[in-house]
């Protein structure tokens, strides 16, 4: 998703290759400031115009980079275009246009960005904006270009980040002053920092969210969804946790609702093969072992015990003058225990149910409920509420 933010902001350009009978070229996107510096030399739209942005475009030829003597080698570089078959200066322009269409595609990612742990590792590497970003290309002459509108938005972002975490920390040492003359002065203070903290960083999750779907195509550049099938809820008001309940009980998924149950079913059926696979093994040992008993003959043949049964008969054999029997019975392994809590049943709403709109208990009708469970006569007759009329 930020495959072409990264090197907008380090070197500070997108690249490309293009090949031109022997001769190969590298090929970058353009900033504002070449495009300022273009407007002066030629006139924009005009028939030069295309000849002047494609050779602005040229930073290598033949694998020697051109950048240190920018903006001079501009000259040489629309000369070889001029001479060049006009193909050649439609390929470079063309991939000119290219540079510009992903720029804005990269634009609306920005803002996510800044919030990735990338990022911030990107700044700690200039050493908080200590070293310009263009020294970690190790691009000679990229420093010539100047800042580009990502690069400066990039460092002034960091460096308000910086000023912020700086500015939290100085306000913690000045609670734990206040919090020894005033402990609930101070708790107060902390938990309206706890608020502000959190709701900044659901802002910011949110944030990351939306660039993420709009890059998978899930929603368009105004936020609306372009498939309903595919839409994604992330509650966290309380409003949306309740709303998160309702359709769970009313069993309404959504696109990841329905990716993992898609996957757990693929498990189950996949562990349940394997369970059938592992009980007709078993019956087929049973009726073999049957079989050379009564060709073979048996000595002692297996006899089955109940619970009580075997309890008498170890009876003070394994530990004397102690409790008898085991302690502890490993039923299953960790994947079978793992899949018969999780995934042998499906989760069930039990007595809830929705009911305009809400999740109400549903009390379960007589019929519905066990003997044990079943009220009395006299229990409903107690439970029952009068209405009066007239």
């Amino acid at each position: 998703m930020y495959e072409d933010l990264v090197p907008l902001v380090v070197p500070g350009f997108l690249t490309a290759r293009l090949q031109i009978g022997d001769t190969i070229l590298g090929l970058r996107s353009l900033s504002t400031n070449d495009l300022g510096f273009l407007r002066i030399v030629a006139r924009e739209g005009g028939v030069d115009w295309p000849f002047h942005l494609a050779a602005a475009s040229i930073w290598m030829v033949d694998g020697t980079p051109l950048l240190e003597s920018h903006p001079y080698s501009l000259r040489i570089a629309l000369n070889f275009l001029r001479l060049s078959h006009k193909s050649a200066a439609r390929a470079v322009f063309s991939q000119a246009l290219s540079f510009f269409r992903r720029m804005r595609a990269a634009n609306r990612m920005f803002e996510s960005f800044l919030y990735e742990d990338e990022s911030r590792s990107l700044w700690k590497a200039t050493n908080n904006g200590t070293h310009p970003v263009w020294v970690q290309s190790g691009i000679p002459g990229v420093d010539r270009l100047g800042q580009n509108s990502y690069q400066a938005s990039w460092v002034q972002w960091n460096r308000s980040e910086d000023d912020r975490l700086d500015d939290d920390y100085s306000w913690t040492l000045t609670r734990m002053l206040v919090s020894v003359q005033s402990s609930k002065s101070a708790k107060k203070l902390e938990s309206r920092d706890k608020a502000r903290i959190e709701a900044e960083k659901t802002r910011r999750s949110e944030v990351q969210d939306r660039a993420y779907y709009r890059f998978q195509g899930l929603i368009d550049e105004s936020g609306a969804e372009v498939n309903q099938a595919a839409k994604i809820y992330q509650p966290r008001t309380s409003a949306e946790l309740s709303d998160e309940m309702r359709r769970w009980v009313t069993g309404e998924q959504d696109f990841h609702d329905q990716v993992v149950s898609d996957y757990k079913n693929r498990v189950k059926v996949e562990y349940e093969a394997k369970e059938a696979e592992t009980a007709d093994m078993l019956q087929k040992a049973a009726a073999r072992r049957l079989l050379e008993e009564r060709t073979l003959g048996a000595t002692k043949p297996m006899v089955g015990y109940t619970p009580a049964e075997f309890a008498k008969l170890r009876s003070g054999t394994d530990n004397p003058g102690g409790k008898s029997g085991a302690k502890f019975i490993i039923e299953a392994n960790p994947i079978s225990r793992t899949f018969d809590k999780y995934l042998r049943e499906n989760p069930n709403p039990g007595a809830l149910d929705v009911k305009d709109g809400r999740v109400v208990y549903k009390a379960p009708t007589p019929l519905e409920q066990s003997e044990e469970e079943r009220p009395t006569l006299n229990d409903m007759i107690s439970r029952r509420k009068p209405t009066f009329h007239g």
